[in-house]
C-alpha cells in the first residue's frame, strides 16, 4: 500500500494527505488506483493484524506469530503486490 501512495502521489496528492494506512487505502479506492473489494479485504487485513499484534503487546510478548496464523491473508496480499509490481 505505501508503494502505491509513493508511486501515485505526483498524480494524486490526496494520498499524502492522510498518513494512516486505512485512510490511504480509502483514496487508493476513491482515486481508481485499487478496486473497491481489494481495499475492503487489505483494510480488515490491516485492522486483524494490528489487533493481533497490540493483544500480544499488551500481554508482554514480542509480536511474532506462527506462520500458519496470516496464511490467507499473506496470500492475498502478495496476489495484490505481484499485480501491482508489474
Amino acid at each position: 500500500m505505501q508503494y502505491l501512495v509513493l508511486k501515485n502521489a505526483d498524480r494524486e496528492p490526496a494520498l499524502v494527505f492522510y498518513s494512516d494506512n486505512i485512510r490511504q487505502l480509502g483514496v487508493l479506492e476513491a482515486s481508481g488506483l485499487l478496486p473497491a473489494g481489494d481495499v475492503a479485504m487489505l483494510q480488515e487485513i490491516y485492522r486483524i493484524y494490528r489487533l493481533r499484534s497490540h493483544r500480544l503487546a499488551l500481554d508482554g510478548l514480542v509480536a511474532v506469530v506462527d506462520a500458519g496464523e496470516f496464511e490467507s491473508e499473506r496470500s492475498f496480499v502478495q496476489r495484490i503486490w505481484h499485480r501491482e509490481m508489474r
